[in-house]
């Protein structure tokens, strides 16, 4: 079930999919739906439930999919440690982002549009070229997977949380490391900034969510949920 721009419950249509439909994303207009599945199929849909495209070139589990700030590419990611850029207009492959060394489990894009990031379970984090497709920088960022990347308002600083229960504070221009923050009890499947870049927060599986104040790092609010964040 998809909710269009009058947030009218709009009904996908049945079997294009082969297998559970593992991750979704609205275009920023909120006019298009990419849906994609565990066979690695990825389709663009109008929001009105047509289908408009299918796009080929991953081939496992689709674990993450992204528009572009502009809404004129689609990035996903797949658990064959691959990923893709896609032209919406027409559904053409323009990049495919091969690097990783394990499933990639997480995509972001820089708001420039120029950049994207991908986390995965090889425990890296990638920044990417759009134009060309290559990686132009990698964080050795965990010992396991990363689940979950933030990025600061002012594009300088990523935020990363790892099935290794930390979560960390990268320089985007040097790659270096400036925190490491106070582990989780469980998976840190969550990360997020205030849009003014004083706080950030990440969620765990724990059930909890720290937030920091981002200028001294220090703990400004622990939060309990008592289910996974």
């Amino acid at each position: 079930i998809g909710f269009g721009p009058a947030f009218g419950p709009t009904l996908l249509a049945r079997g294009r999919h082969v297998g559970s439909v593992t991750s979704t994303a609205f275009s920023p207009d909120g006019a298009l739906v990419a849906t994609g599945a565990w066979d690695g199929s990825v389709r663009l849909w109008s929001a009105a439930g047509a289908l408009l495209h299918v796009l080929r070139g991953l081939t496992e589990d689709v674990e993450g999919l992204a528009f572009s700030p502009d809404g004129a590419l689609l990035a996903g990611v797949s658990r064959n440690s691959n990923g893709r850029i896609w032209r919406v207009a027409d559904g053409a492959e323009l990049q495919a982002l091969d690097d990783h060394q394990d499933s990639v489990e997480s995509v972001l894009w820089f708001p420039g549009g120029d950049r994207l990031l991908t986390g995965s379970w090889d425990g890296d984090v990638r920044v990417w070229s759009v134009e060309t497709g290559r990686s132009l920088q990698t964080l050795h960022a965990h010992d396991e997977g990363v689940f979950a990347m933030a990025l600061s308002p002012g594009e300088d600083k990523i935020l990363t949380g790892s099935q290794d229960r930390s979560a960390r504070l990268w320089d985007v221009s040097t790659g270096e490391a400036l925190r490491t923050l106070m582990p989780h009890d469980d998976a840190v499947y969550a990360a997020a900034w205030s849009p003014d870049g004083r706080a950030f927060a990440t969620g765990g599986r724990d059930g909890r969510i720290f937030v920091y104040d981002s200028g001294s790092g220090s703990m400004i609010a622990d939060l309990r949920l008592g289910e996974p964040v």
